[in-house]
């Protein structure tokens, strides 16, 4: 299949974040909703990737954590070739996005959600 590479810097360049995707496994075919074919096999995922972060703030690895069961869509279409963008986040979502959560005490909390508490949380 290959491999995703996905890197990310703050505006003032002081946090660096990299995540590496790859993954042998042929994975399943899934439906998935197409132009005028409604819910038609379209790609295929996996739960068996190798999933790398790496975190660095002014130069110094802070975080370095490797899973061997990463969630990854492995292949489909239309999207067979190489792509790069950019993204920028307003104020309201920056703010949102910092907003410190203690998944533990949710959990916690609300018993029920327990079943879905993803491995090594």
């Amino acid at each position: 299949w290959g491999s995703w590479k996905i890197t990310a810097f703050t505006p003032d360049k002081k946090l660096k974040a990299e995540i590496i995707a790859k993954c042998d496994s042929p994975g399943t075919l899934l439906r998935a909703p197409t132009d005028g074919k409604g819910l038609a096999p379209a790609c295929r995922d996996t739960f068996e990737g190798v999933v790398e972060m790496k975190i660095w703030e002014l130069d110094e690895l802070i975080v370095n954590a490797k899973s061997t069961d990463g969630g990854l869509e492995i292949g489909g279409g239309p999207w067979e070739t190489t792509w790069k963008d950019s993204a920028e986040f307003n104020d309201a979502i920056k703010a949102l996005l910092s907003v410190d959560v203690d998944l533990d005490g949710v959990f916690e909390q609300l018993p029920p959600l327990k079943l879905f508490k993803p491995r090594g949380l």
